[in-house]
């Protein structure tokens, strides 16, 4: 039952990511990767950091078990007056940050682009755009909580799906505007547009499941209070994640293109991250805090072990096809209109360095849901500061000698560094457990992909046409992926 459903999410959230590269092609293709690039993703980095440090990142972490457990002891009339005073409260706590965020968004694009200080005209636009963006964050909390309810009744798909809606409007946004600046605009409208269509989608598939869910007078209640307060060691968790987003953009702003070849590289590693681990972890946090409710850890043990495997039998692959591919593939995706092979080139160099990390981004996803859905939220958000002083120590050394490629480097040793620490954490406290039937799956993973990167590596060598490359690249790795699903049913993993 939940591989059907992991599966259900998985292909819907390739659909979101296949259309998020369409999107990613179509702005490519207008605005290359340049200056005026940078400016949209700089005009996009503000409100995301809103929205993930007070709905995606702090909200269903801490929601998604406290409702489970509502619902449980109290009913579902009670959950429904939680759902709507928790609605109301983060409604208007974003008005107020979104009034104050107006006044002072000049100083936010400062901060998180210094290097625009010296260019009053790109300057004066992110502001302008920053501005035009940010409402979005109020669309998409509200979206973010209804997908917490979502999950709380089994429902994941609608949730799973609001990001093709963002994705479609933007493709759509990008063909308006005569000149590069005005398709500039029209990209940035769209954003808060998507946002208050993908809200009256969830709005719709919620009303149709447990019913309306309006606004209220809102009161301080028992749980609204356990709430909040363990929101606050979330809210810690991803301001510290945003942070990292927030600082590399301020040294990649010093770099011309800089911001726009990591962002194109970071969105192809994010296919596999994405459509695995988002996925997943999704559908774990209910789960494991299913567990948690009735004590029954040795579920929750086994499902943290499968999930590991899980993450370790689709990454590696495409750990070595990112690295070993990384010009072919950016060459094939984005090399078109205002995009040059020269960007193509720069891009993939971020695309090389970013691809050893693809593992450990996916697991840390797993990782600290596990803690989450336990109610321990203030581990990961130590390892989580550890790994930003390692991140911003090690980008900020190899700049001089890296330029834009340092802030890479950083990201990948920061993530190994966080899921070592977790795994020896989850391991000491025992909310995980490997046997030997555990281990054996993956040594075989490790022994397969071994043999696959070698493979690649060859083929390089002796068949130049990258499309005949994929075809073979594909029918091997299916080959290999078919003992491994044997194996694995044979020792029921």
């Amino acid at each position: 039952m939940l591989a059907k459903i992991f599966v259900s999410i998985a292909s819907v959230t390739m659909v979101s990511r296949v259309l998020g590269y369409i999107r990613d092609l179509v702005t490519a293709f207008f605005l290359g990767a340049g200056v005026l690039n940078d400016i949209f993703i700089v005009a996009l980095r503000i409100p995301n950091l809103f929205r993930t440090v007070f709905a995606e990142g702090a909200m269903n972490v801490v929601f998604v078990p406290i409702l489970n457990k509502i619902t449980q002891n109290s009913g579902n009339q009670e959950a429904k007056f939680f759902i709507s005073n928790i609605k109301t409260i983060i409604i208007l706590t974003l008005l107020i940050i979104w009034i104050i965020s107006m006044i002072y968004m000049d100083t936010l694009v400062l901060m998180i682009a210094p290097g625009y200080k010296e260019n009053a005209y790109a300057y004066e636009l992110a502001v302008t755009l920053s501005r035009l963006s940010f409402i979005y964050v109020i669309f998409i909390s509200v979206v973010a909580l209804y997908g917490g309810v979502g999950t709380t009744i089994g429902s994941y798909i609608p949730f799973a799906s609001a990001s093709i809606i963002m994705n479609i409007i933007l493709i759509l946004f990008a063909f308006f505007g005569k000149t590069d600046v005005e398709k500039l605009y029209f990209l940035t409208i769209a954003v808060p547009i998507a946002g208050f269509v993908e809200m009256l989608w969830m709005f719709y598939f919620i009303w149709k499941k447990i019913g309306f869910i309006g606004l209220c007078m809102p009161k301080m209640t028992k749980e609204t209070v356990i709430l909040f307060k363990k929101m606050l060691p979330g809210i810690g968790s991803a301001g510290i994640i945003q942070f990292n987003v927030f600082f590399t953009t301020m040294l990649a702003s010093f770099s011309s293109g800089g911001i726009s070849y990591l962002y194109y590289a970071d969105r192809i590693y994010q296919l596999p991250l994405g459509v695995i681990a988002v996925s997943l972890s999704s559908l774990m946090l209910n789960e494991l805090s299913k567990a948690v409710a009735v004590n029954n850890m040795d579920v929750f043990r086994k499902i943290n072990a499968k999930a590991i495997i899980t993450i370790l039998f689709f990454t590696i692959p495409a750990l070595i096809g990112l690295h070993l591919e990384s010009y072919s593939i950016v060459e094939l995706l984005f090399q078109r209109g205002e995009f040059t092979a020269s960007d193509t080139e720069k891009t993939a160099r971020a695309l090389m360095i970013f691809a050893f990390g693809v593992p450990f981004y996916s697991l840390y996803k797993v990782l600290s849901t596990a803690f989450f859905a336990a109610g321990n939220i203030m581990l990961p958000t130590i390892v989580s500061l550890f790994a930003l002083f390692i991140n911003v120590i090690t980008s900020y050394i190899l700049l001089q000698h890296f330029d834009y490629l340092a802030i890479a480097y950083g990201s990948v040793i920061s993530f190994i560094f966080s899921n070592i620490s977790l795994f020896l954490l989850l391991y000491r406290r025992k909310m995980i457990y490997f046997d030997k039937n555990n281990y054996f799956v993956i040594l075989i993973i490790i022994l397969m992909n071994i043999m696959l990167g070698l493979m690649i590596y060859l083929l390089k060598f002796y068949i130049l046409n990258f499309y005949i490359r994929l075809m073979i690249y594909l029918f091997i790795t299916i080959l290999c992926a078919i003992p491994l699903l044997r194996i694995s049913t044979i020792f029921k993993i």
